[in-house]
């Protein structure tokens, strides 16, 4: 049986290298990746595209609302964007992208200072001359409305209500913000 040798730290795995940087003997061969003979196909692009370009568009909309926001890139695939509204006031948002005016129910998060902004791109998605639709929604308020609801599709018209529904976003802020003060004053 051989020892095993110790396991160097990142300063000393470091310090190899730095010092091998210049030594051909010391590294193998470079991988190569040839180019793939099939492209990725064009809704594959347009679709990751489009989901990034929804979620700067949301940032961009609570930004114009004056809203401190930012997004959360790398994060837990539920939040896409937390938007801090005051102090110990924060919430977070998920943001889904349609390509067509249908939804298919799948899993959301539904707890409290969660929200869904569904972003639907009813003209040409890739004409930046129209912008997408925009419907907002509490996360709780979309499971309740979902409960009540057997079908597995959705018309993104089913969601009318909640076009440009950025007060539901905006006016918990300011009913939390108005309750703290209340309850400050009254100690």
């Amino acid at each position: 049986m051989t020892a095993r040798k110790p396991r160097l730290t990142q300063n000393e795995v470091d310090a190899v290298v730095i010092n091998q940087v210049d030594d051909s003997n010391a590294w193998g061969k470079p991988v190569l990746v040839p180019p793939s003979h099939s492209p990725r196909p064009k809704w594959m692009l347009v679709r990751a595209h489009l989901e990034s370009a929804a979620k700067w568009y949301v940032l961009y909309s609570l930004h114009r609302r004056g809203l401190n926001a930012s997004a959360t890139i790398g994060s837990h695939e539920a939040a896409d964007i937390t938007v801090i509204r005051g102090a110990g006031d924060v919430a977070t948002i998920e943001v889904k992208t349609l390509t067509e005016p249908l939804w298919r129910r799948e899993p959301i998060m539904a707890v409290k200072n969660h929200f869904l902004v569904f972003v639907w791109y009813p003209e040409s998605p890739s004409d930046p001359k129209f912008p997408p639709n925009v419907y907002v929604w509490s996360s709780r308020a979309f499971r309740n409305w979902l409960h009540h609801r057997p079908d597995d599709t959705f018309s993104v018209h089913d969601f009318n209500k909640h076009e440009n529904a950025w007060q539901t976003l905006v006016a918990r802020s300011r009913v939390h913000h108005t309750s703290r003060a209340v309850s400050s004053a009254a100690t």
